[in-house]
């Protein structure tokens, strides 16, 4: 007390408490009270914005439960179906067991450490907010004016406390392991592991795509209807212009789809008919001549010829040994493991893997619907929604 007078007032440009001989050279000043009640209103405004942000952060630990719940129960399922199939093939198949369940346990133990930390996280956050509303309510309850503005803390109502909103939790499974798993095993138990197929088309199915053609790369002899998701052979040249899009000798189509994404997933309608190619292929593949198709040329597609034989169009070509002749095969593209895998969708049964794909550009829907063969391949490719009901 400079003027040995008690502290009355509060002089707000100064930031200070005065006594009524230092309001001559104060200005705006107000009363202790009235000050009083304006920090009031701000702390209540300060307590406001912390209990929202427990409120956030309670939300997120639940969140982040159920999401671990729900992925950790989809794990111990796919976990039982898994270890029957091994159990059908006994020893023969205990490693391949092994290496099937190892990146779901992986996964399961990632998921589980993850929302440990994040619950952690919040935790901490929940309990610093908590301490800060108890140290701000007990100075709210301070009777001595003096004491509570001199011992007001400067707590602005927004921080730099971290933006929950946006965070989640990463509980996708790998695709990849079934498939190297599988090619390694002996063939006569190929029929016992197929069962894994269904576990993972089901997987693959969440990374559908609405899959178009691009009537601009046809083949002059290939018909693609108005809805861009059917092609065949007209049987005639078309009176299309030849730009450097379109194949000019090969009876080829692109989808319009320019897959950027990670992992893309569709389903083709082949019937009965007796040749057909589909796959992908990169943007910068070559659609003049005779081509070479195959992964070194921008190409990963599967082939059936003569009616009944079916090929990888690896190099050299790898024939392919189906049960069943396919009516709709599913394609799935992972460019993270660098993988093409094509399904017999109806019975749910892998078909080829293309492993290790270089994908040096962007990557296209191909198909091919062959020529007509005397009325015997005139049915077109039809592009058809993914199914997810099963």
């Amino acid at each position: 007390m400079t003027h040995g007078r008690p502290l009355e007032l509060y002089w707000p440009k100064a930031g200070k408490c005065i006594c009524s001989l230092c309001v001559e050279k104060a200005t705006e000043v107000v009363s202790m009270e009235s000050e009083r009640g304006r920090r009031e209103t701000e702390l209540t405004k300060i307590i406001k914005v912390m209990e929202d942000r427990i409120q956030q952060r309670e939300e997120k630990v639940k969140e982040f439960h159920l999401s671990t719940a729900n992925c950790v129960a989809v794990i111990d399922r796919e976990q039982e179906e898994i270890k029957k199939v091994f159990l059908a093939v006994k020893e023969v198949v205990q490693r391949a067991e092994e290496e099937a369940l190892r990146p779901l346990k992986e996964k399961k133990r990632r998921v589980q450490s993850e929302e440990k930390q994040l619950k952690e996280e919040l935790q901490r956050e929940i309990g610093h907010y908590s301490q800060g509303i108890d140290k701000l309510k007990k100075l709210s309850q301070e009777e001595d004016h003096i004491l509570f503005i001199q011992s007001y803390p400067s707590v602005p109502a927004s921080d730099n406390a971290k933006d929950w909103t946006n965070v989640t939790m990463d509980t996708d499974l790998t695709l990849s392991t079934f498939r190297k798993t599988m090619m390694t095993l002996m063939s006569d138990i190929e029929t016992e592991l197929e069962k894994l197929s269904n576990i993972e088309i089901q997987r693959i199915k969440k990374f559908a795509v609405d899959v178009s053609l691009d009537p601009d790369t046809a083949y002059d002899q290939l018909l693609v209807s108005d809805n861009c998701k059917e092609v065949q052979d007209s049987g005639h040249k078309n009176d299309v212009q030849d730009t450097p899009e379109r194949f000019d000798l090969f009876g080829s189509v692109l989808g319009q789809n320019r897959l950027t994404d990670s992992r893309a997933f569709w389903v083709v309608d082949v019937g009965d008919k007796q040749g057909w190619d589909i796959g992908v292929a990169t943007e910068d593949a070559n659609r003049k001549g005779a081509l070479s198709l195959k992964p070194s040329q921008g190409y990963w597609a599967i082939v059936l010829y003569d009616g009944d034989h079916y090929a990888a169009l690896e190099d050299p070509l790898t024939p392919l040994t189906l049960q069943d002749k396919p009516r709709k095969v599913g394609v799935f593209v992972d460019q993270r493991e660098r993988v093409v895998s094509f399904y017999d969708i109806e019975a749910k049964t892998h078909i080829y893997s293309f492993t290790d794909c270089g994908f040096s550009a962007v990557i296209r829907p191909y198909f091919s619907p062959h020529l007509n063969q005397a009325d015997r391949n005139s049915s077109p490719l039809v592009i058809c929604p993914v199914d997810h009901s099963d």
